[in-house]
């Protein structure tokens, strides 16, 4: 599984992909260096700066450097589908089982009254559900985004040593 995120903090935009396996053991851990834009730069982006930082760039570059393929990816980012086309794309929100998803969505029960609302550019393949549904019994399927925004804010403050 592969989580991928970017945050914004100290007025520098940092991105992550973290892979792992069902046990939510770490294969692999990619980021981006820190960047800072210049004055000129956020004049000249606008309000459009955030979005092209962060997914014109740094999730662009993320995924194009992995070497671990995982079978899917979370990710907070919703314009990261863009960037997911021969992947499926889940997004990552704790719903109540009761909750309705909408068209084109999927409602994972991950148990005790929980689930996730997955959403893929294709049909998500009822294997890859089976097998989520599994691994989310012994495992939080969302736990590994706040190691990685941890990891992401130690790199930022310069403290990853």
């Amino acid at each position: 599984m592969g989580y991928l995120t970017a945050i914004h903090e100290e007025g520098k935009y940092i991105g992550g992909l973290l892979v792992v396996d069902e046990l939510g053991i770490p294969l692999e851990f990619k980021y981006t260096e820190p960047f800072e834009p210049t004055r000129l730069q956020r004049v000249l982006y606008g309000k459009s700066l955030e979005m092209y930082v962060e997914h014109g760039l740094i999730m662009k570059s993320l995924l194009k450097n992995v070497e671990t393929r995982p079978d899917v990816y979370f990710t907070d980012r919703l314009e990261a589908i863009d960037y997911l086309d021969d992947l499926v794309f889940i997004g990552g929100a704790i719903l109540t089982t009761e909750d309705k998803p909408e068209e084109g969505e999927v409602l994972l029960d991950v148990g005790r009254g929980r689930g996730l609302r997955l959403v893929g550019k294709k049909e998500i393949p009822q294997n890859l559900l089976d097998e989520l549904r599994e691994v989310s019994q012994s495992f939080d399927l969302l736990e590994p985004f706040s190691r990685l925004r941890q990891a992401l804010k130690l790199i930022i403050s310069g403290e990853e040593a």
